[in-house]
């Protein structure tokens, strides 16, 4: 008999690291509180792009079933003030991104895992607590854990690692599905760096609960310094209403942008979201409350970022991958030195690298501003400065290397 896994969740982690446990010849168990009905007519909660590298663990799954989305090619960066251009760039990716809508993604994920074997455990008649799960894990050898379910006190067995600083959100975030949007040549992602924040335009995917198919459309997402003139959606709540104040925002303050959206509209009333994230790195390991048993956290409850360098989705399936490979070699206890291992490589080799590259763009110090602007004038460094959303472990040799 296969290792058995329970993981809490129905996200990019949870549902990788049940499909990469099932393919191996393990059993895997997905405790959700949402129904996998009520997933695909869920409303956005965050914007990603899928990298390569991520792309193809997606693909070994079986899980990359949109090849009609948009191939990302690169990112096309300008610093604007006032609405002037100050300069520009563009970089390629060394192989495309895409992005789409994770509600899509995910509903049609639980149904492949569903096919396969993969016991899909909804609880909707109780919070999914520690207890729940204690409960839950005599049945199975490892126990992860992704998320924090409403009422549920799972966040409290993990609490913040004291060696990061706790820090407040570094920007409010607003992102629209907009239909009719002019695509950038090549499906460029437009990067505008304002003193108020920045402004990104995403080709992606967004698919037609009505129809089971999907239409190729555009992410806006705005990124607010908190303060700023940018910051002005916090209570903003009606799709439509956020769409409106997203286009007024683009034309005074990205008109580049604003041009592409000029007969923009609303793709979708799930298709919006706002808030923001607040940053954190929380205790890798920890142990369930009634039997003391070892149980890991991973990814949004281990580690959270905020979405300006699209490294938070493909950060989590490095690690649902990473554990997944370490669990079904180990022919010893799921105690907690195994775990402590598995988190040790993902957070080292992936996540911390991850982060990094985020802090540096939310707040980037002289050095990294230098590289920016001297992009421009130089395509290898904007191609280098591109590939670090594809590889961010290669930052800290960059910014070792003499600019210029």
């Amino acid at each position: 008999m296969g290792m058995r896994l329970l993981v809490v969740g129905a996200g990019e982690t949870a549902l990788q690291m049940a499909a990469h446990i099932r393919n191996g010849g393990g059993h895997a168990t997905v405790l959700t509180p949402t129904p996998p009905e009520a997933v695909a007519a869920s409303p956005v909660r965050s914007t990603q792009v899928k990298v390569w590298r991520t792309r193809g663990q997606e693909r070994s799954l079986g899980f990359d079933l949109w090849p009609e989305a948009p191939q990302i090619r690169g990112i096309w960066c300008q610093a604007v003030e006032q609405g002037r251009v100050l300069f520009e760039w563009r970089g390629t990716l060394t192989n495309p991104a895409v992005s789409v809508n994770q509600p899509d993604r995910f509903a049609a994920w639980l149904g492949i895992l569903d096919d396969r074997g993969v016991r899909i455990h909804a609880e909707t008649r109780q919070p999914i607590t520690a207890a729940y799960v204690d409960r839950l894990a005599q049945d199975h050898d490892l126990v992860v854990v992704t998320t924090s379910p409403k009422d549920s006190d799972l966040a409290e067995l993990f609490p913040a690692d004291p060696a990061f600083p706790a820090l407040p959100p570094a920007r409010q975030l607003l992102a629209v599905y907009l239909d009719g949007v002019e695509p950038t040549p090549g499906n460029y992602v437009q990067l505008a760096l304002l003193p108020e924040g920045e402004i990104l335009l995403i080709p992606a995917y967004f698919g037609d609960r009505t129809t089971s198919e999907g239409r190729t459309c555009h992410i806006v997402l705005m990124e607010a310094r908190p303060g700023t003139a940018l910051d002005t959606f916090r209570d903003v709540k009606d799709p439509a209403a956020r769409s409106e104040l997203l286009l007024r925002l683009l034309r005074e303050f990205a008109p580049s942008v604003a041009a592409r959206c000029g007969r923009a509209t609303l793709a979708d009333a799930r298709g919006t979201m706002a808030g923001a994230v607040t940053p954190v790195v929380r205790q890798p390991v920890s142990h369930l409350p009634l039997s003391g048993r070892p149980v890991a956290s991973l990814g949004d409850l281990a580690i959270q970022m905020d979405p300006l360098a699209a490294q938070g989705a493909n950060s989590h399936s490095d690690g649902a991958a990473i554990f997944a490979r370490r669990a079904l070699a180990h022919s010893g206890p799921f105690d907690e030195a195994f775990l402590t291992a598995c988190s040790d490589e993902w957070r080292q080799q992936r996540a911390y690298p991850a982060s990094r590259l985020t802090s540096l763009l939310l707040e980037p110090p002289p050095p990294v501003r230098q590289l920016l602007a001297e992009a421009a004038g130089q395509p290898e460094l904007a191609d280098t400065i591109v590939r670090l959303f594809e590889t961010p472990w290669a930052l800290e040799q960059l910014l070792s290397a003499p600019v210029g």
